[in-house]
C-alpha cells in the first residue's frame, strides 16, 4: 500500500490535540475504494439494520471496500486514531444521524475538517429525534437520506455522496484568535470562563446560544477555520435539553476544531461519562475555583501555538463572492468593525449628545451594536474622557430576590436595590479608574491627580480585592457578601439599617474622592447593556422592573452627585422593548427618562449597512444600486430582490444580515460568481427557520404558555379572517379567556399583521409596537360588515409551508 500525500490528506501534519504536536500515525493508502459507515452501537435496531446493509453491499460490489467501525477495533478497544485513518483513506462515508450520538457528532465533525464527503442517513420514524436535529442546528439542513430496512440504506449508499463543498475560511483571524462556545445558562462556571478568557490577553469570538439560537453549519465552520483554538464549555448532563442540544453542537465543533488543527479544550461542568473519540479533550471540574488552574494550563500551550507560523486551511478560490465579508451578526463579534461600518443614524446622535437614558429595542434591533459605536465615538482611549461600560453575563440578582427580597414590602425592596445598584456603580467606577491604563497613566503623571487616585485604591479595597474577576464575577461576588449579611430568617429592617447592611462599610470619603478625581474629566460616561439577557417576564412579580427602575435611580442619583462636582457625566441603559413595556406598566411615575426606541421603518438605512460593509474590505466598492447589482440577481419572483428580502424581515438589522448571509452561503457552496435568483429562494429557506427559532425563544421569554403557538399555523393560509385565526388558535389548545391575549402578543412580535383598508399588510413593527394603533387600521371591516383580516408575517411563510 502506498503511504498517502502528508501534505495534502495528513490531518495533523502541524498539529494535533491527542498528540500534543505532530501526528505520530502512518497514513497509507488503501488498496481499493474504500467507504466507511459509522453509526452508534445503540440502539441494536439501528445498528444492525446499518451492518446488515454494509454487509450487502459488499456482496453487491466486491471492486470496493465497504467497512463498518467494528473492523477497526483492536483488541476489543476503538482508538479514535484508527477511526482518523480510516476516514482519510475512504472515498466517502455514511454516518448515521438518528440518535444524535454525541461521539457520531463529533466524528461528522471530523468529517467536515477534513472537507470529506459523505452521506447522513437517518431513520425519522425513530422517536423525536428530528425535533431534537432542528433544536440543534447544523446538520438539520444538509439534505439526510432516510431509511427504514436495509434495502433503503444499500440504495442510499449506490447512489453517492452528494456535492457539499463548504466554503473555508483561509485566513486566520490574529486579532481575535480564540472562538468560544458559552453555554446557554449562566451557570457560576460560565461566568467564570468568560470572566478567565476576557482577563487574558488573547482576545476572542464568541457563540452565544442566548443571541444567536440556531448553530447554522456554514457559520461554526468558518468561526472554526479562523482561530487558533476553540474552547467549549460543556453543561452537567443533569441540566436536560439545555444540555443535550448544547453538548452535542460542541462535540460536532470539537470534532472540526480536531480535524483543522487547531488547540481544542472541552471544559466540563461535573462528572459525567465521556464518549471514547473525544473523551482525552475534557477536562472535568467540581468547582468553578478549579476552572483557574485548567484555563491557565491552556494558555500556556497556546502562547506556543500563536509563536508558530500561521496555516489557514486550505481553500481554492471558487467564486469572486468570496471575497464578500458582511460581518457577524452578533455585534459581540464584530466590535472593532463596527468603527468602520456602523450607521450613524438619528438615534445614535440623540445617544451621543446625552439625551437618553434609556435605548430600547427588540432582540436583533441593534442595541448593542449602538452600545460599541457610542463608546468608539466617545473615545475611551482619549485621556479628558472616562467610559464605564458595563456588559454582565448573567442573572446575577436571582438569589438576592429568591433569599431576601421577598421577605420586604414593595417600598422596601425598591430600597434595598437602589442601594445594591449605587454600591455597584460606585464600585466599578473606581475599579475603572484603578486599572485602566490610561488613568494609570494619567494619575503618574501628575502628582496631585496620584494623591486622590491612591486614597481610592485605599477605600477601594476596604470594600473588595482589585484582583477579583470581570464585570459579571464582581457583581456576581458583591450580591453574595451581601446576602450573606442579611440576617437569617423573619426580620423587620428599616431602610437605614438595610443600607448599613448593604454598604457594610462607610461610602461617603469613596464619593467625595471619586468626585474630585472626575473633575478634571471633559465626559464621563455610563454604558450599561445586558442587564435583561436572558430575563423571563413574570406577570405575576414585578421584580425585573424593580431592578430597572433602581439601576435608573441609582445612575441619576450618581450623575446629581458627578454634576454638582462639576463633572459632565451621562448614563444609558441598553434594555429589551418587552422589558421596558412591562416596566411601563408597573411604573406610576412615568417621563422621568428620554428614551431612544431603536424602530428601523426606513428601508434605506439596510441599503446605507450593506453598502459599508461590503465596502470596506472588497472588490465591490461602489454606489449600492451597483455593488447590489454586482452581487445579486436584480429580481426575485418579479420583484426588486432589494425589497423581497427586506420584505421578509422584522425590520430589524440582524434579519437582513441572517437572509443576506444565507443567500450568500448558498452562492458560495453552489460556485457561483452573483448570487442569482434560486441561491435568494433557498436562502430564505433556512433564514425563514432560523427566524422561527429566534420568534419561539422571545415569544417564550414574554409567555411561556404561548412557546409552542407558532406551530399551529403550519399549512395554514397566510392570510386569514379573524374566525379563521380563533379556530386556528383553538385547535391549538388555546383557551378561550386567553385568545385575545396571544392575538394581540403575535402581532406585537409582527408575526402577524392586519390589511388595512387599502388592503396593504401592516405589521407592529411599523408602529412602533404600538398594537392598538394596528387593530384601529384594521377596523375599517365593520363599515363593509365583514371580520377583520390578518396576515402571517412573509418571512415566516417557507417554515411554515403557508398557503398564499
Amino acid at each position: 500500500m502506498a503511504e498517502i500525500d502528508a501534505t495534502s490528506k495528513h490531518p495533523g501534519q502541524t498539529f494535533c490535540q491527542y498528540a500534543g504536536g505532530k501526528c505520530p500515525e502512518t497514513f497509507s493508502e488503501p488498496s481499493k475504494e474504500t467507504i466507511l459507515f459509522l453509526y452508534p452501537s445503540k440502539p441494536e435496531i439501528i445498528s444492525s439494520t446499518i451492518e446488515e446493509a454494509a454487509a450487502n453491499i459488499s456482496e453487491r460490489n466486491t471492486n470496493k471496500s465497504y467497512i463498518t467501525w467494528r473492523d477497526l477495533r483492536k483488541e476489543g478497544k476503538m482508538i479514535f486514531c484508527e477511526i482518523c485513518k480510516a476516514m482519510v483513506s475512504s472515498s466517502f462515508l455514511v454516518c448515521d444521524i438518528t440518535t444524535l450520538n454525541f461521539n457520531l457528532l463529533f466524528e461528522i465533525g471530523y468529517i467536515f475538517g477534513l472537507g470529506k464527503p459523505f452521506i447522513p442517513v437517518f431513520d425519522t420514524t425513530f422517536g423525536d429525534n428530528k425535533r431534537m436535529l432542528t433544536k440543534i442546528g447544523l446538520l438539520d439542513t444538509i439534505g439526510y437520506r432516510s431509511f427504514l430496512n436495509p434495502r433503503d440504506l444499500v440504495k442510499a449508499v449506490e447512489a453517492g455522496a452528494p456535492d457539499r463543498t463548504l466554503q473555508r475560511s483561509p485566513k486566520i483571524d490574529t486579532f481575535r484568535p480564540i472562538f468560544y462556545m458559552k453555554t446557554p445558562l449562566d451557570t457560576s462556571g460560565s461566568i467564570r470562563i468568560t470572566s478567565i478568557i476576557k482577563k487574558a490577553w488573547f482576545r476572542f469570538r464568541v457563540y452565544d446560544p442566548s443571541e444567536r439560537f440556531r448553530l447554522q453549519l456554514n457559520w461554526a465552520i468558518r468561526e472554526v477555520d479562523k482561530s487558533r483554538a476553540v474552547v467549549a464549555h460543556l453543561l452537567d448532563p443533569r441540566r436536560k435539553e439545555a444540555a443535550l442540544v448544547h453538548n452535542a453542537r460542541c462535540a460536532f465543533v470539537a470534532g472540526v476544531a480536531m480535524a483543522s488543527q487547531k488547540r481544542t479544550l472541552l471544559i466540563q461542568e461535573g462528572k459525567a461519562d465521556h464518549p471514547i473519540d473525544y473523551r482525552d479533550l475534557i477536562r472535568d471540574y467540581e468547582k468553578p475555583a478549579h476552572i483557574n488552574a485548567i484555563m491557565d494550563e491552556f494558555f500556556r500551550g497556546l502562547v506556543d501555538t500563536l509563536q508558530s507560523p500561521v496555516k489557514g486551511v486550505a481553500a481554492a478560490q471558487r467564486s469572486v463572492l468570496e471575497d464578500i465579508d458582511i460581518g457577524d451578526i452578533a455585534a459581540e463579534n464584530e466590535i472593532e468593525n463596527l468603527r468602520s461600518y456602523y450607521v450613524r443614524t438619528g438615534q445614535f446622535t440623540t445617544a451621543r449628545k446625552g439625551h437618553a437614558q434609556l435605548v430600547v429595542g427588540r432582540k436583533g434591533s441593534g442595541k448593542t451594536a449602538l452600545f460599541y459605536a457610542l463608546r468608539h465615538q466617545i473615545g475611551p482611549e482619549r485621556m479628558s474622557t472616562l467610559v464605564l461600560d458595563l456588559k454582565p453575563e448573567g442573572y446575577q440578582f436571582a438569589n438576592l430576590h429568591e433569599t431576601i427580597l421577598r421577605q420586604f414590602t414593595s417600598a422596601v425592596r425598591q430600597h434595598t436595590l437602589t442601594a445594591v445598584w449605587d454600591y455597584v456603580l460606585l464600585l466599578e467606577l473606581a475599579h475603572k479608574i484603578l486599572t485602566d491604563k490610561n488613568e494609570i497613566k494619567t494619575s503618574n503623571r501628575n502628582p496631585q491627580i496620584t494623591s486622590v487616585w491612591n486614597a481610592i485604591g485605599d477605600e477601594y479595597t476596604l470594600h473588595r480585592s482589585l484582583e477579583e474577576g470581570d464585570f459579571s464575577e464582581r457583581l456576581n461576588n458583591l450580591i453574595q457578601k451581601i446576602i450573606g449579611r442579611f440576617p437569617k430568617g423573619e426580620v423587620s429592617l428599616t431602610a437605614p439599617e438595610i443600607t448599613q447592611l448593604v454598604f457594610c462599610h462607610d461610602i461617603k470619603r469613596l464619593r467625595e474622592l471619586l468626585v474630585d478625581y472626575l473633575t478634571n474629566k471633559e465626559e464621563v460616561w455610563l454604558l450599561f447593556d445586558n442587564l435583561d439577557k436572558n430575563w423571563k417576564i413574570n406577570r405575576e412579580d414585578d421584580y425585573e422592573a424593580v431592578i430597572l427602575r433602581s439601576l435608573l435611580d441609582a445612575s441619576r442619583k450618581l450623575q446629581k452627585m458627578l454634576i454638582r462636582g462639576g463633572v459632565n457625566f451621562h448614563a444609558v441603559v441598553f434594555i429589551r422593548n418587552d422589558i421596558y413595556s412591562f416596566f411601563l406598566e408597573r411604573t406610576t411615575d412615568r417621563g422621568k427618562e428620554q428614551v431612544v426606541h431603536l424602530n428601523w421603518d426606513d428601508a434605506n438605512v439596510f441599503k446605507e449597512m450593506f453598502r459599508l460593509r461590503v465596502g470596506t474590505d472588497s472588490p465591490f466598492s461602489a454606489e449600492l444600486d451597483e455593488i447590489w447589482s454586482k452581487t445579486f440577481d436584480v429580481h426575485v419572483l418579479g420583484q426588486n430582490s432589494f425589497n423581497y428580502i427586506v420584505e421578509r424581515t422584522l425590520m430589524r438589522p440582524r434579519d437582513f444580515l441572517l437572509f443576506i448571509h444565507h443567500a450568500l452561503q448558498t452562492a458560495i457552496n453552489r460556485g457561483h460568481n452573483r448570487i442569482l435568483e434560486e441561491d435568494i429562494l433557498h436562502g430564505e429557506e433556512v433564514y425563514s427557520r432560523d427566524l422561527f427559532e429566534s420568534l419561539t425563544y422571545e415569544i417564550r421569554d414574554i409567555d411561556p404558555g404561548l412557546e409552542d403557538v407558532l406551530y399551529c399555523f403550519l399549512e395554514s393560509k397566510r392570510t386569514l379572517y379573524e374566525s379563521d385565526l380563533i379556530a386556528i388558535l383553538k385547535e391549538g389548545k388555546i383557551p378561550e379567556l386567553q385568545m385575545q391575549k396571544a392575538i394581540r402578543t403575535l402581532l406585537w412580535f409582527s408575526f402577524l399583521g392586519v390589511l388595512t383598508s387599502d388592503m396593504e399588510e401592516r405589521y407592529a413593527h411599523s408602529v412602533g409596537y404600538d398594537t392598538k394603533k394596528l387593530v384601529k387600521l384594521s377596523d375599517w371591516v365593520e363599515k363593509e360588515n365583514s371580520e377583520r383580516i390578518y396576515a402571517i408575517h412573509p418571512g415566516f411563510a417557507k417554515v411554515l409551508e403557508v398557503k398564499e
